[in-house]
């Protein structure tokens, strides 16, 4: 589990669930989560990173669960309460996660129950600092070459690999249980077309 490794000025030890449960329409979203904690602040005066006009700060909470499920519903009541880059903190027992937002877009990022991360804090501004936060969620991040690419792009780029990913992992269960031989080419065929649609989108990235 990471201790994220921050300089003892970011650490705080701000218990938050009964104040969200208070602004929320129902309490009934927090019931499967026993603490919400807000245990660091990274912004100019923590950690002597300048801010941008679009990140003046970033928080990281820890979520203490009651069960195995990270609570997604929850996390985005949050996000409307505090819309500002939250690094998000999961922990169940002796098991671990985190999620993290993407900014200015309904969407959020969440790493496998024990996945260790190495999360990186150190940048020229908090804006770049959030953006190598993000960029540690994403599965298709090693199949960019250039690190350098506009942030927007990177993330276009993700979110496309994604969707044709799992259109190819459907259509290929459909065709590997299609019995008709006619109507397996097909499928394969259309298969075949994908990923080469696929490889055209990761050659278009180098």
């Amino acid at each position: 589990m990471s201790s994220f490794n921050l300089p003892p000025s970011t650490k705080l030890r701000q218990k938050l669930k009964t104040s969200f449960e208070k602004r929320v329409k129902s309490r009934k979203i927090f019931e499967d989560i026993d603490a919400i904690v807000l245990t660091h602040k990274l912004a100019p005066n923590t950690i002597n990173i300048p801010q941008t006009n679009n990140v003046v700060e970033i928080l990281i909470f820890e979520i203490t669960l009651k069960t195995k499920e990270i609570p997604k519903k929850t996390i985005q009541e949050i996000k409307k309460l505090i819309p500002i880059p939250i690094l998000f903190h999961f922990r169940y027992e002796d098991n671990f996660s985190y999620g993290i937002s993407l900014e200015e877009e309904d969407k959020f990022y969440f790493s496998s129950w024990n996945e260790k991360i190495e999360f990186n804090f150190n940048d020229t501004n908090l804006e770049k600092v959030y953006q190598n936060l993000v960029k540690k969620f994403l599965k298709n991040i090693d199949t960019i070459p250039n690190e350098n690419l506009d942030f927007k792009k990177i993330i276009q780029f993700d979110s496309k690999i994604n969707k044709l990913s799992k259109e190819i992992d459907v259509l290929r269960k459909k065709r590997d249980k299609e019995r008709q031989f006619n109507k397996k080419a097909i499928l394969n065929k259309e298969l075949k077309a994908l990923q080469k649609k696929l490889e055209a989108l990761k050659d278009d990235m180098r």
